[in-house]
C-alpha cells in the first residue's frame, strides 16, 4: 500500500517534468520563436522605414535651405547698385564724316555717341 509519506518522496522534480514533456516544447517552442521573430521583425522594419523617412525629410529640408540661400544670393546680387555710366578707361572715339558716332574701349566695348567722356580719361 502506498501512503502519502512514501508518495511524497517519489514526486517528480521540475527538471524531470520538463524532460518528460520535451516534445511539447519542441512542437510549441518553434511556433513561439517564429511569433517572436515576426513580431520583432515587424517592429524593426517599422523603425528602419521611419529612419529612412526621417533621412528623406532632412534631405528635402537641406535642399529647400539651399534654394532659399541661392535665391537670397541672387536677390542680393541684383540689388547691388550698378556701376556708373562706364568703368572703361581706354576709350577711342569712332569718327565718321568728322562726327563722333560712338566710342570704342580697349576691351571692345562699344559705347553710344552721347556717352560722356571725362577729359582726364582721354
Amino acid at each position: 500500500m502506498i501512503t502519502a509519506a512514501s508518495h511524497a518522496g517519489t514526486a517528480p522534480s521540475l527538471i524531470d517534468t520538463l524532460l518528460g514533456y520535451w516534445w511539447v516544447f519542441f512542437l510549441f517552442g518553434g511556433a513561439a520563436l517564429e511569433w517572436l521573430g515576426e513580431t520583432f521583425g515587424c517592429g524593426l522594419g517599422a523603425l528602419r522605414r521611419r529612419s529612412k523617412l526621417k533621412h528623406k525629410r532632412r534631405l528635402e529640408l537641406k535642399r529647400l535651405e539651399l534654394r532659399i540661400a541661392a535665391a537670397k544670393a541672387g536677390v542680393l546680387a541684383r540689388a547691388q547698385p550698378k556701376p556708373g555710366p562706364c568703368v572703361h578707361r581706354n576709350v577711342r572715339p569712332v569718327v565718321a564724316d568728322d562726327e563722333v558716332v560712338g566710342w570704342l574701349c580697349a576691351c571692345d566695348a562699344q559705347l553710344p555717341a552721347d556717352w560722356a567722356v571725362r577729359e582726364e580719361d582721354l
